[in-house]
């Protein structure tokens, strides 16, 4: 609500100063110091005027994890110009719904950091992108690539309709096989939670579906690996 987010760990704070996110204060306690390239980075927070010392029970009452590396930090979501900035955007997207666990929702926004997409909007069914479970299931992919969550994800469909986007539900059975995938300008790829998977209303604004074959009795696959598959096949395809 206030438009911030933990980082917890040497790695995701090192990758938000990389990313250039603005850090409102950062913990560390001593255990910290211990850690390779602690030193290197402690003097780069130094510089930013935002570094708390603290001991190493404050620390873990301050994270959500049991080992935090001795460094926590109070982040800003990284202000990318919002969902509809992507409708216009050059690459694919990932679209998503009802994806409920948070460390999902991260693994999703990692998987279009690895090929190269240009974003992930949800809509507000799923976990928010900036939980710490999230941010931790993503290895700091929220911190480089847009992601977004909407109210109404029909209308944002309508809207990447509108802008010659080709929108393809990934469904368990009776879609396309991914390598067949027709190619437009750009092709948004919408994925559903396990449990309920894409709403009717969504269906209709769907371009076609997509199915990735699987050996017989088996009925699906978690979220953020069929995202993967998908993924990967559209970028083979997009390579020739």
């Amino acid at each position: 609500e206030k438009g911030l987010f933990l980082l917890e760990g040497q790695k995701l704070v090192q990758e938000a100063l990389d990313a250039a996110v603005s850090l409102r204060e950062v913990f560390v306690s001593p255990a910290f110091s211990t850690r390779p390239g602690a030193e290197a980075l402690f003097a780069a927070l130094k510089t930013k005027g935002t570094v708390l010392e603290v001991d190493d029970d404050t620390l873990e009452d301050l994270a959500t994890v049991e080992a935090p590396q001795g460094i926590v930090a109070v982040a800003e979501v990284p202000k990318r110009g919002g969902p509809d900035s992507l409708v216009a955007a050059k690459g694919d997207l990932l679209l998503v719904t009802t994806v409920q666990d948070p460390g999902n929702a991260g693994a999703i926004a990692r998987i279009a950091a690895g090929f190269g997409m240009a974003g992930v909007v949800a809509d507000k069914a799923t976990a928010d992108f900036f939980s710490p479970k999230s941010v931790r299931g993503s290895a700091g992919a929220v911190l480089r690539v847009p992601v977004h969550r909407v109210d109404d994800l029909v209308d944002y469909a309508a809207k990447l309709k509108a802008a010659g986007v080709g929108i393809f539900a990934a469904v368990a059975r009776d879609g396309k096989d991914p390598s067949t995938l027709p190619l437009p300008g750009r092709v948004a790829l919408l994925l559903g939670g396990e449990g309920r998977g894409v709403p009717d209303l969504l269906f209709r604004a769907c371009d076609g579906t997509v199915t990735i074959p699987m050996a017989s009795g088996t009925e699906s696959l978690n979220v953020a690996t069929a995202a993967a598959v998908l993924a990967y096949a559209l970028a083979r395809r997009r390579a020739g």
